[in-house]
């Protein structure tokens, strides 16, 4: 939970991830002074119209809703972020100060946990990389990350320090002479299993050319999963081949044309004893990286789904064949994107065997400021894949909600 509280707060208030100082001799005096993540987000930002003192975006995520709410005072700068998700029920609340500094942060797991960013007794580096980062637990100090780094500048060590002042664990960084990230581990003495004090540890091999040619990741000295690439001459990637506890493997190969653009893949599914239980070939990837086709294929038959793109890289046609629409090319389900003049979605149709079902988006309140709007559709490939069951599901919408300050 530790680690998506500070994710989820660096990434809420545009924070630049990295570590700090392990000199000597310390660069940064202690407190918020030396936070360089400042200057306002203000309405212009997210391109609002009108008096807007607060909006909510809802987006969906697994089928469930995730919302993000922005306050802005009269000036139109953002003064808190709320964000909430549903499962499970957490809430995250930043406050900023006047200067534009986040100055404190909440995070709310159900109704009886708060776990709080204490940016106030978190000193930085006039380059924005931590000192020292100090988390509070119900108005309580919970833990201290310190940084500690080379002389290049380079993360070697992070300590995780806990409210009676013991050492919890440390993440331990070892890197080779160019710099690659070679070996990174958990060590915590209070956690050891078996008198393995190592809890988890990632082991990472290059090449020649500094191509990361395998990655193994263990769990108190068990190996978990293993990544091993393959390369041409040129750097690219060949072939990825990943091996996992218990067996089952997957394995990619990537296809080039003449001038070197990889314009496909062929992806399995293995099982313990080498049999292939899935394959998907993704094909015609054009020039401007658009997938056109993608194939599915395992014990349960063939599944099939192909998009067309106009002229300016906008999706304007998806289809789908299912197992028994394959001689037929008679695709079970389409949909047809319509775009408005600012090249915005603003209608979908999904055509099945039965029916036309349209989808409005792109609607507007009356400062002009939008509502509600869909996925975009080249996402389809990535998002979903092509065995889904409610195409409807992929026309999700993102909705959002306005409160207006009263205009003098």
């Amino acid at each position: 939970m530790i680690k998506r509280v500070l994710f989820i707060c660096l990434l809420a208030v545009v924070m630049a991830a990295g570590c700090s100082t392990g000199d000597k001799t310390p660069q940064a005096v202690t407190g918020i002074t030396d936070n360089p993540y400042q200057g306002f987000r203000t309405r212009n930002d997210f391109g609002l119209n009108g008096p807007v003192k607060s909006f909510t975006e809802i987006r969906y995520h697994d089928m469930q809703p995730f919302s993000r709410t922005w306050h802005f005072d009269r000036n139109g700068r953002v003064f808190s972020i709320v964000e909430e998700d549903v499962h499970p029920q957490t809430r995250l609340e930043i406050s900023i100060d006047k200067k534009g500094n986040p100055i404190d942060t909440t995070y709310s797991f159900t109704d009886y946990l708060q776990y709080a960013f204490d940016m106030q007794a978190s000193s930085y580096l006039p380059d924005g990389k931590p000192l020292k980062e100090v988390y509070r637990m119900d108005g309580e100090l919970a833990e201290i990350y310190q940084y500690n780094y080379d002389t290049k500048g380079r993360c070697v060590r992070t300590d995780i320090v806990e409210r009676n002042g013991k050492l919890r664990g440390s993440f331990l960084y070892f890197y080779d002479d160019y710099g690659n990230l070679t070996n990174e581990r958990y060590w915590s003495s209070k956690y050891a299993v078996d008198g393995n004090d190592i809890i988890s540890e990632t082991v990472n091999v290059y090449d020649s050319k500094g191509n990361l040619i395998e990655s193994s990741r263990y769990n108190v000295g068990k190996l978990e999963m293993r990544d091993v690439m393959y390369y041409n001459d040129k750097g690219d990637l060949l072939r990825h081949y990943t091996e996992y506890e218990g067996g089952f493997a997957t394995e990619i190969f990537y296809t080039f044309d003449k001038d070197g653009r990889c314009n496909g893949d062929r992806f399995y599914s293995l099982e313990d004893d080498r049999r292939v239980i899935m394959t998907r070939d993704s094909s015609f990837i054009d020039e401007a990286g658009h997938r056109h086709e993608e194939q599915y294929t395992w014990t349960g038959g063939l599944h099939t789904s192909e998009a067309i793109f106009d002229k300016e890289g906008k999706m304007v046609e998806y289809n789908y064949y299912g197992e028994f629409a394959q001689e037929s090319r008679i695709p079970d389900n389409t949909i047809t994107f319509y775009y408005d003049e600012d090249g915005y979605l603003s209608k979908a149709d999904l055509k099945s065997q039965y029916d036309v079902v349209p989808y409005f988006f792109g609607e507007k309140d009356s400062f002009g400021n939008w509502t509600r709007r869909s996925l975009p559709p080249d996402e389809v490939f990535d998002t979903y894949g092509i065995g889904i069951e409610e195409f409807s599901y992929f026309l999700r919408r993102y909705e959002r909600s306005y409160t207006y300050y009263e205009e003098e």
